[in-house]
């Protein structure tokens, strides 16, 4: 696709997106297939309701953590690779931008404390992680009662 007009597929896009595609040679029907093939790979990016997060300060924060952390998931027990940073306090609750703020986490452990769509994090923000051997770090957990 190189010698590509991007600002005419960009163009196309945004036509076939609000219904106002007017095009009606052969030629033009390439660029609306090329601008159908960007407008297709768009929606399937992960979206980010925080534009902070799409910012050089995050992305510095982000690889500072990572590195910290040594690409290491920090919940006691766990050794995947994270690849993750997560806020310790959110920032919709105050928590600093600032790397004592955050933590790395793998995919696993992203999700169990991801946020819902309220803002609220599942079970109640608390990680639980596992010891060395595979036994859950909660002392709560069903495996500890005989």
């Amino acid at each position: 696709m190189s010698g590509m007009n991007w600002r005419r597929v960009h163009y196309e896009a945004r036509s076939l997106r609000f219904g106002t595609a007017n095009v009606a040679d052969e030629k033009d029907a390439l660029g609306r297939d090329r601008a159908a093939q960007w407008l297709a790979q768009a929606e399937r990016r992960p979206r980010v309701s925080d534009p902070y997060y799409r910012t050089s300060h995050w992305l510095k924060l982000r690889a500072a953590a990572l590195k910290r952390d040594r690409n290491t998931c920090t919940v006691p027990g766990c050794h995947q690779r994270a690849t993750y940073v997560d806020h310790i306090v959110p920032r919709k609750q105050g928590g600093a931008d600032a790397l004592h703020n955050l933590r790395s986490l793998c995919a696993m452990h992203d999700n169990q404390i991801r946020q819902d769509a309220s803002g609220k994090r599942r079970s109640g923000g608390i990680l639980r992680g596992c010891h060395a051997d595979g036994s859950p770090v909660d002392p709560n957990h069903p495996w500890h009662k005989a």
